[in-house]
């Protein structure tokens, strides 16, 4: 990574916060942050990890073989890192949250093979619709955020129960194309069978799937359909996971060893030969550059969350239009359905992982229950699932309308 195009795209993604923008009052508590913030970049990128994993470990481990099991299995073995944790209240979260601004570029240099001329033609910054009228000392994120330590069965719960459903739907997806990944694909790399296994987890964050043979990394990211994903590869720009963790790799990793970004939709969609998937492609990751997030703003940290944002290689030429790809198909993964709700199965992992105690006393604290049974819940369960798509039917959870959700998994 080269210190000035991270440092610029920074102070990009600061700007579409608000901070280093005219206008605020708390001009001198923005530059302290944005002082704090770069020095917290320039630092993680030279972090290492502790120890390089071969993956022989791997070669043995069974991974379920059915998509119900799969996603227990996710559940239950995705730690969460060993640091204060905490839950961020937004004040904005029915306007969909997140940055209140959006970068302008000079419009000649939109289309995507200039995309590095895109990046650096930044000419102002818009609010988004949704913040027209909030006054501009309310969306300053040094004091519009407030954030709640909490325990690991407390935050487990709050993803697992409370978040939006495109959170938990990702969180399936990736137990979906890691079964069939394992059991079915060869890797794309060396093209060997059975090669694949799991190695999800905060504290192997960027490797969700590797390859035992030729030590391959892949990181699984998931999209509400494909127009969101050919939105993001249009500009060739992926909201990825922690900044830190990708630094420790990329400083730690052989230099023949092969990382790529895989995409796949949470919606279904047909084939050519009629039948509904979920097309998986898979792009070379490229660079990994910083961007600030609503946890970045938590003043009660020993560090800063730092998010990222991946471009991926140039692969190959379109015949049809000349332009570059990024990315290629995989494979695609055959529409499944599980037998019972994703809250279920959750629900039967955290008394597992955790008590019946913690369990009652957090569904107090949210007024919620987690219980899924009696008819009463099943004929509600059938008016939300009516006429979306079946593959997360049997599931009980209505597909999202946006696309907002990212990993927001605990920066390390």
């Amino acid at each position: 990574m080269i210190e000035k195009e991270v440092l610029e795209e920074l102070k990009r993604s600061l700007s579409e916060w608000g901070i280093g923008l005219t206008g605020h009052s708390n001009t001198f508590e923005h530059e302290r942050f944005r002082i704090k913030m770069r020095d917290a970049v320039l630092d993680a990128m030279d972090e290492k990890l502790d120890r390089i994993d071969d993956f022989e470990d791997l070669m043995e481990k069974e991974f379920p073989n059915t998509l119900e099991q799969a996603y227990e299995y996710i559940l239950y073995n995705g730690d969460i890192a060993n640091v204060p944790l905490f839950l961020c209240h937004d004040s904005f979260i029915e306007t969909g949250g997140f940055a209140p601004f959006h970068r302008c570029c000079d419009r000649q240099y939109s289309r995507p093979q200039e995309v590095a001329e895109y990046k650096k033609r930044v000419v102002g910054y818009n609010r988004k619709p949704q913040f027209q009228k909030v006054k501009l000392a309310q969306l300053d994120p040094l004091n519009r955020f407030r954030f709640e330590q909490v325990s690991e069965a407390e935050l487990s719960f709050h993803r697992w129960f409370v978040e939006s459903d495109d959170s938990r739907l990702g969180v399936f997806m990736e137990a979906a194309i890691s079964c069939y990944a394992i059991h079915n694909e060869r890797c794309f790399a060396c093209k060997r069978p059975k090669s694949l296994r799991w190695k999800g987890g905060s504290s192997d964050a960027w490797q969700d799937l590797v390859c035992t043979k030729c030590q391959a990394i892949y990181e699984v990211k998931t999209k509400a359909t494909m127009e969101h994903i050919d939105r993001a590869l249009y500009f060739n720009r992926i909201s990825g996971g922690s900044f830190r963790a990708a630094c420790r790799l990329e400083n730690s990793r052989p230099s023949d060893q092969k990382r790529y970004l895989v995409l796949l939709p949470r919606n279904a969609t047909t084939n050519k030969s009629g039948q509904l998937v979920h097309p998986v492609q898979v792009g070379e990751i490229s660079t990994i550059l910083p961007a600030a997030c609503d946890s970045s703003f938590n003043v009660n940290t020993p560090g800063i969350a730092i998010r990222s944002i991946v471009s991926l290689k140039k692969q190959s030429v379109s015949l049809s239009d000349g332009k570059f790809k990024t990315t290629r198909h995989w494979f695609d993964l055959p529409k499944s359905v599980v037998a019972r709700p994703l809250k279920e199965i959750a629900r039967e992992v955290f008394l597992k992982r955790f008590s019946e105690d913690d369990l009652e006393r957090l569904e107090s604290k949210y007024i919620l229950d987690v219980t899924i049974a009696g008819s009463e819940k099943k004929e509600e369960a059938d008016t939300i699932i009516d006429g979306h798509d079946e593959v997360f039917a049997n599931t009980i959870i209505e597909l999202p309308q946006v696309d907002d959700w990212e990993d927001h998994s605990e920066d390390e």
